[in-house]
């Protein structure tokens, strides 16, 4: 009798415990899904204004041509302060999912900041931008073997702003936005469920949010750093690394190399990115052993990506920017 007691209660205790492990899955999938869902939203507020001017085009020019169109849409792109308008009404449902924990987001601080590792995390930071151009290089290399390009695509990710409007918000709107959303906003959700795991998840939807196969992967490796400083430091320096990585770096350098022969151009600007480079990896091998630890000390469980990545609604955010991105490869014309 009392063993069968027992029998039943191990039962009951090993029933309990996978019931609570399916909660705790629906529960990490729906919080999972939750963000997805307000990112999918989010970025598609940003090109609303867009779509809305389209309609307004076609509404008040019911017989306008093809090429007319195809013009004042081409203009329209140009118009940062459209983009601006979206991403300020995308911002309110990232106000909804964080609510109240927005302003710790956006304030907590940890470490402060020293001007050694402000000097390491920036080589560390800006050595990606030697990856965008190698894998660039070599992704239209291939692309052009079955007849294809992605040059378009990688030439407007890495151009300079054509409008005062689009030059304000790639060099200082876009940066703060995209970090309170990114390493306000996701990272601090993802937070609780490890450190490591917030940062590479972040990192992803971020890479992602780009909807460009080589920006995507550039946006990636940067947002591992940027999303290390935020958690180990403040949103702030994210922020100003984020700013400077785009606005000097992009906007400001990429002027003053348009007004020097391309030759020297291209020197100058690989040199310097050969610089930062070798410095990244410098730093990386220095700090070898702390990243270990660090990495060690903050992961997470392996079965945390497999419910993270297989999300419905986490699917549905990879899958609309993979769309988009895939759109940027054209036939190449000879």
């Amino acid at each position: 009798m009392d063993s069968t007691l027992l029998k039943n209660e191990h039962s009951l205790n090993e029933s309990l415990i996978h019931d609570e492990k399916r909660t705790d899955k629906k529960s990490f999938k729906k919080g999972i899904n939750r963000l997805s869902l307000t990112l999918t939203i989010y970025e598609l507020m940003m090109v609303a204004g867009y779509i809305f001017y389209s309609i307004f085009l076609i509404i008040q020019n019911p017989d306008i041509s093809d090429e007319l169109f195809t013009e004042l849409s081409d203009a329209a792109l140009g118009n940062g302060w459209i983009i601006m308008a979206g991403v300020a009404v995308g911002l309110l449902f990232i106000l909804l999912l964080r609510k109240k924990d927005i302003f710790s987001d956006l304030t907590k601080k940890n470490r402060s900041m020293t001007l050694p590792s402000f000097i390491k995390i920036l080589f560390c930071f800006m050595s990606a931008q030697i990856l965008f151009v190698v894998f660039s290089t070599l992704f239209e290399s291939f692309l052009n073997v079955f007849g294809y390009t992605n040059l378009a695509a990688i030439e407007e990710a890495s151009s300079a702003s054509l409008t005062f409007s689009l030059f304000l918000y790639a060099g200082i709107a876009g940066p703060l936005t995209e970090e309170i959303v990114f390493r306000g906003a996701a990272l601090r959700y993802l937070e609780k469920y490890g450190k490591v795991f917030a940062i590479i998840v972040s990192a992803l939807l971020f890479g992602v949010f780009h909807g460009n196969l080589m920006q995507g992967f550039f946006a990636f490796a940067v947002g591992l750093v940027l999303g290390y400083v935020a958690l180990e430091f403040s949103f702030k320096w994210a922020v100003v690394l984020h700013i400077l990585n785009n606005l000097v770096f992009s906007e400001l350098l990429g002027r003053f190399l348009e007004l020097l022969d391309p030759s020297l151009a291209d020197m100058i600007l690989y040199a310097l990115y050969t610089v930062f480079f070798a410095g990244g990896v410098l730093v990386l091998y220095i700090e070898r052993k702390r990243i270990q630890e660090y990495l060690s000390s903050n992961r997470s469980n392996k079965t945390a990506y497999l419910y993270a990545f297989t999300a419905f609604w986490m699917i549905v955010y990879i899958a609309i920017n993979f769309v988009m991105a895939f759109m940027g490869i054209t036939p190449l014309v000879n």
